[in-house]
């Protein structure tokens, strides 16, 4: 896994190979030198790159280094915005600066039902499906993660009686209880966008699906008392593929 920032990314790539990794994992922090500096390694190597979009690079950038796989569905939301790619920021800083920017673009929208969304932004859901589907490049789904977070923030009880509470890490119910579950803080002041997330992201996965592109069937992990459980939460994927208009 490749954080940012990182001190010679492709050091750290020709590290991990030689430890018997199968493939990288780039996350949303890497600066475009670190991102390429790792991409470089991992071609030599011939070694399997999946990932977020880094903020600094974007879907262009990563489609252009030949990534090979893009890990969830919901980093496509960050094409739709407008914003300085330019910035050296640390980790939550990125993450408030790209909240905000977020919820000035689609707080008027957040509650639209999904054909109004589609109509509204049909010209930038088409390129990026285009994209995609051009480049053959996957894309892992995960909208499990997408549909927690929201549990998270507007249905706390219902998650924390939910029938695999039981399987979540000690002391996970009494965070989320409390309000203090990492989401609920991330996306204190940004609700409305955390319920447009999901819903952008189901159509994403509708239009990417009808465009041909290869999905890769995903519910992520994750620390940070995510809420996932291993197993049950690839049934909740399978359930939203379906509500979602693909054939059991």
């Amino acid at each position: 896994i490749l954080y940012g920032p990182v001190d010679n990314a492709g050091k750290i790539v020709r590290a991990q190979k030689e430890q018997g990794f199968d493939f990288i994992k780039l996350y949303s922090f890497l600066s475009v030198t670190e991102f390429h500096d790792a991409m470089a390694a991992a071609k030599r190597l011939n070694m399997y790159t999946a990932g977020h979009i880094p903020f600094a690079v974007g879907l262009d950038g990563i489609l252009a280094a030949g990534m090979n796989e893009v890990a969830h569905i919901e980093e496509l939301d960050f094409e739709f915005l407008e914003f300085d790619r330019s910035r050296t920021l640390g980790h939550e800083e990125w993450f408030r600066y790209i909240l905000q920017m977020a919820t000035e673009k689609f707080g008027p929208v957040a509650h639209l039902p999904l054909d109004e969304l589609k109509a509204k932004y049909q010209t930038e859901i088409k390129n990026i499906v285009e994209k995609l589907e051009a480049s053959k490049t996957p894309i892992c789904t995960t909208l499990t993660v997408d549909d927690i977070v929201v549990k998270k923030i507007f249905h706390a009880d219902r998650l924390a009686s939910g029938p695999t509470s039981q399987y979540l890490p000690y002391g996970f119910i009494e965070s989320l209880q409390e309000g203090k579950n990492r989401h609920q803080i991330l996306f204190k002041g940004h609700e409305d966008f955390a319920r447009l997330h999901f819903q952008l992201n189901q159509l994403l996965l509708r239009e990417l699906h009808d465009g041909g592109v290869t999905l890769v069937l995903g519910t992520d992990a994750g620390g940070m008392g995510m809420g996932l459980v291993p197993g049950f939460s690839l049934h909740d994927e399978l359930r939203l593929m379906i509500e979602n208009g693909f054939t059991p």
